[in-house]
């Protein structure tokens, strides 16, 4: 699902590509040695709690101008919207594409799918501010790693969330994105498959968080804020009931997720 092949007719090979070498390049997930050019809107609040804040970069231009969100990683209890490196700020701007980097509440304070849905508003948000920004709602992309890598995915795989009929004009925008760049992230938060490879002994954020994955609420919400599972869910509603599929077109999902969870940039077709 590469999204080479999509991308031609829609003119997003620049906005892939710039994605790609941003979460590819050495030291993807953490801060650069230097500092980033100066926000032109700085930790810009999109929702009502304090880490519903973004930075917003705009690339000169006198057209719409394609954006992509960086989604900081940490384990969905550290780290900050800081992550962004320079040279990736730079690198976009340069090539007329504005950045966006959100922050997103932290499972300590409000429990998945929190920030998930945090990311969801921050989308919403910024393609509310379409016209005053500058940004072209169809060329829409985002990255990370780790954390910010399942939170891109959830986003990519998901369809569209938007409410028509809110009151809330933020709602009402789309949520979808164009393609994404991720590194590191977990295909899903069902217990069976993550527990066994995770460390042991020790300490470890995700292993907490699905310590008790067996009650039926918990998993529900671990499907809920897994890609993986909202992925198939698409699958199975694009292709129908699977009564007139091969065995071959029927399971796809596994594989592809998973090779997006080690490094992969998508193209979802709408």
């Amino acid at each position: 699902m590469c999204c080479q092949r999509y991308c031609a007719s829609l003119g997003l090979e620049l906005l892939c590509a710039v994605c790609i070498s941003a979460c590819l390049s050495p030291h993807a997930w953490g801060a650069g040695q230097a500092t980033s050019p100066p926000p032109t809107y700085a930790n810009f609040a999109y929702g009502a709690h304090p880490r519903n804040v973004l930075d917003f970069w705009k690339a000169e231009s006198p057209a719409p101008t394609p954006l992509v969100i960086f989604i900081h990683g940490g384990g969905f209890q550290s780290f900050s919207k800081e992550r962004i490196r320079p040279r990736d700020v730079r690198q976009l701007l340069a090539n007329g594409i504005s950045v966006a980097a959100i922050n997103y509440r932290y499972v300590q304070t409000d429990p998945l799918p929190a920030c998930f849905f945090d990311a969801r508003r921050a989308v919403q948000f910024l393609r509310s501010k379409a016209l005053d920004w500058n940004i072209d709602k169809t060329r829409v992309g985002a990255y990370g790693g780790s954390a910010g890598a399942m939170i891109s995915m959830w986003l990519a795989f998901h369809d569209d969330m938007a409410v028509p009929n809110s009151d809330d004009p933020v709602t009402r925008e789309s949520t979808r994105l164009a393609c994404v760049a991720t590194q590191g992230g977990q295909i899903t938060f069902a217990r069976h498959r993550v527990l066994p490879a995770l460390p042991r002994k020790g300490d470890h954020n995700i292993r907490r968080l699905l310590i008790f994955s067996w009650r039926n609420w918990q998993r529900r919400l671990a499907r809920a804020s897994s890609p993986l599972p909202v992925y198939k869910l698409a699958m199975r509603q694009r292709h129908g009931d699977g009564k007139q599929r091969s065995r071959k077109q029927s399971r796809p999902t596994t594989r592809t997720a998973t090779r997006t969870a080690r490094r992969i940039t998508i193209r979802v077709p709408r």
